[in-house]
């Protein structure tokens, strides 16, 4: 799995209340494919990117996303470059079970969005990061205290090795199942030298982040779940974002390669 480094690209001071889990008593799952359900309120940060005139709920949810504050939705580059009139857009914000509409749901029509002026499309996909701007903010203190923005980390956050992947992407290689409960799966920091040699002449160390590719394989991101996060757990007990997923593997789940 390849995510962009976001401290590499942008610059931006999170809001204090950031990356508290909503969630009682919450674990991270043992080993999205090989990924278990989260639980309701666990991720107040995750969201969905949505077209409206799509009436199919696979096609209608076509990328993940993150808040990062009562305006600002973190994504991937690739998932919204092709918007060209955002009145056919919105995000989906508090969802649990996708296919279903839950009280702690809302939408919010898409109001712009900024892709990163150094993006490159594939082969490369360098500074596949974008964000969205909402037509309406958020209240968190008020109405939808239920959801929370991520934090985001700089280069002096020191997380720790619980690092996990979230999204609402297939959960089979063969991309035939996409999950209706929000998924979670550890993704171990993947060594950037060895990464540089797996994706040779793919791979940015300055831009990108490697993450997956356990001992034993059979968890791991696959298509769907483009624009999600990957999330560390700090000291603090806070969750930080550290980079936005950009593309995998099609060998997704395999051993010892980085999705």
């Amino acid at each position: 799995m390849f995510l962009i480094n976001i401290y590499g690209v942008y610059n931006y001071e999170f809001p204090v209340n950031c990356g508290k889990s909503h969630a009682k008593g919450v674990q991270i799952g043992a080993t999205i494919i090989g990924g278990s359900d989260a639980l309701v309120g666990e991720h107040p940060w995750q969201v969905i990117v949505s077209a409206a005139n799509e009436t199919n709920p696979d096609a209608r949810d076509f990328c993940g996303g993150t808040i990062i504050d009562d305006r600002w939705i973190l994504t991937a580059s690739h998932c919204v470059e092709h918007i060209k009139d955002v009145t056919n857009y919105y995000i989906r914000l508090g969802v649990h079970n996708r296919t279903a509409r839950e009280p702690t749901e809302v939408d919010i029509k898409v109001n712009k969005v900024i892709l990163n002026p150094g993006w490159v499309g594939p082969p490369i996909y360098n500074n596949d990061i974008a964000l969205i701007k909402l037509n309406d903010a958020i209240d968190f203190i008020g109405k939808h205290k239920h959801l929370e923005p991520i934090c985001l980390a700089t280069n002096t956050t020191k997380v720790t090795d619980n690092c996990i992947t979230i999204g609402f992407g297939y959960t089979k290689t063969n991309n035939t199942d996409k999950a209706i409960i929000l998924q979670k799966v550890n993704e171990p920091l993947f060594d950037s030298k060895q990464c540089a040699q797996v994706w040779d002449g793919i791979y940015n160390e300055t831009t990108e982040i490697c993450a997956g590719g356990t001992p034993t394989g059979g968890t791991g991101v696959i298509f769907g779940d483009s624009g999600g996060p990957l999330l560390c757990e700090a000291s603090d007990g806070k969750w930080y974002e550290l980079g936005v997923l950009s593309f995998c593997s099609a060998h997704s789940a395999t051993p010892n390669i980085p999705d």
